[in-house]
């Protein structure tokens, strides 16, 4: 499964904005996206061993949307806090995970589409958390874990000066857009130079066959 940089945006988009921005709420947030990935992986499975793949999308878009409330209740019960303050924001990562799983194209999810599709789930929540981390950090000075019934705050900084809005502006909503402009430009950077790598390996084996 090959995804563009314009649904990793979307994404990225969806959850930065939606989710405060605390590393607490990105690890929730973000359990809720692995789980869905993995569950709706194997619900569309179970579609395609019925035999039921017309109705695939309706009920994918049920299932992703029931899980979500399911993990939501799961969440009031472990840490009220949490649950209110993220409010509708819990079923971004249904949408989410239906992006990344390609679960509205119409086939199966065999082993190797599978490992790849949690793969791609992983390396995304792993740049989500950093994200998360350096705007809790930066923005608020201190680093946030989920616990029961409450927020463990880990205090970073003694204090942060009052005056200095460019550290706080990094966890709003236009600091979103900033981080999500720099994960995009090493990603571009990186995925060139994997293309001219690739380019020229190619064209030095085709020399190596010409010589011979």
């Amino acid at each position: 499964m090959t995804m563009n940089i314009f649904t990793y945006l979307s994404i990225l988009l969806m959850l930065l904005i939606a989710v405060p921005g605390r590393l607490a709420y990105g690890i929730c947030i973000l359990i809720f996206l692995i789980l869905l990935i993995l569950s709706g992986s194997l619900f569309k499975k179970l579609i395609y061993k019925l035999g039921i793949q017309e109705f695939q999308v309706v009920l994918l878009s049920i299932f992703l949307v029931s899980m979500t409330v399911l993990l939501r209740q799961l969440l009031v019960m472990f840490c009220p806090i949490i649950a209110l303050t993220m409010g509708y924001a819990v079923f971004m990562p249904a949408l989410s995970a239906f992006l990344l799983n390609n679960l509205y194209e119409e086939k199966s999810v065999n082993t190797i589409e599978f490992q790849n599709t949690m793969r791609q789930g992983l390396l995304f929540s792993g740049l989500m958390i950093v994200i998360f981390l350096l705007r809790d950090i930066i923005g608020f000075g201190t680093i946030t874990l989920p616990v029961y019934n409450d927020l463990a705050v880990i205090h970073i900084f003694k204090s942060v000066p009052s005056g200095v809005a460019a550290g706080t502006a990094l966890a709003s909503i236009p600091g979103s857009f900033f981080l999500i402009g720099i994960a995009i430009v090493i990603s571009s950077m990186i995925r060139n130079r994997n293309i001219k790598n690739n380019m020229l390996r190619k064209a030095q084996d085709e020399e190596l066959e010409n010589v011979e």
